[in-house]
């Protein structure tokens, strides 16, 4: 089994592009985003079928998540895929200013209209290109993800690069090239675990499940 996590303003419905992998299983984040991040790591652990081989590949949100559910059990996945995603802030001050940030965009979330809020949103520069056309179909989410900006902030989630370390399971990182900042982290991550597998795919950036389906399955399918 492969549990298949979405970004933030996404869906399950992100990975549609893998519905001929029968072992994958996308979960839909949102009913969970009342727990803290550990405790939606430990959900997540708990979808996977006893006695299988267990997998989990992440995207973005997800892949922070996927990430706090391998460092919380290391042993507990046989491999990973992780997919513009980053190990966590590594000091308090940088933590405190991103979860002002995203009580910011929680506070937008509660206060502005739907299509006002998916505005603005995609219209960050680390998200550019086309934006998922799913996204209205969140709007009757609004309260979850509201909750998800403030307890899956990456400034409640503490530096995983220790923990991760200690993962002896099939680690992919995959990163689009234009997207400097994670391309960067993706690095790192190589020189910090050297067995993990780093690609970095050419002339994309970071909504990969859009852009780069094809590199994704391919990693998947090596899998078989």
């Amino acid at each position: 089994m492969i549990i298949a996590l979405h970004g933030n303003i996404g869906s399950p419905a992100d990975y549609d592009f893998l519905s001929d992998n029968h072992e994958v299983n996308p979960v839909n984040l949102w009913p969970y985003s009342h727990l803290s991040l550990q405790e939606v790591a430990a959900e997540i652990r708990n979808l996977a079928a006893p006695g299988e081989r267990k997998g989990i590949i992440g995207y973005s949100m997800g892949g922070r998540i996927a990430l706090q559910s391998i460092a919380d059990q290391p042993d507990f996945w046989d491999f990973a895929v992780i997919i513009s995603a980053q190990p966590g802030l590594q000091s308090e001050k940088q933590r405190k200013e991103r979860l002002a940030k995203d009580e910011n965009w929680s506070k937008k979330v509660r206060t502005k209209s739907w299509s006002e809020f998916l505005n603005e949103w995609n219209q960050q520069g680390v998200l550019a290109g086309p934006a998922p056309t799913n996204q209205n179909d969140l709007e009757p989410y609004k309260s979850h993800i509201a909750s998800a900006f403030t307890n899956w902030s990456l400034g409640q989630q503490q530096d995983l690069r220790p923990e991760l370390s200690k993962f002896r399971g099939s680690l992919t990182w995959i990163v689009g090239e234009n997207d400097a900042r994670f391309a960067e982290m993706g690095r790192e991550m190589k020189t910090l675990i050297p067995n993990l597998q780093l690609i970095q795919v050419p002339q994309a950036g970071h909504r990969l499940l859009l852009e780069s389906p094809d590199v994704i399955s391919a990693v998947l399918n090596s899998r078989d």
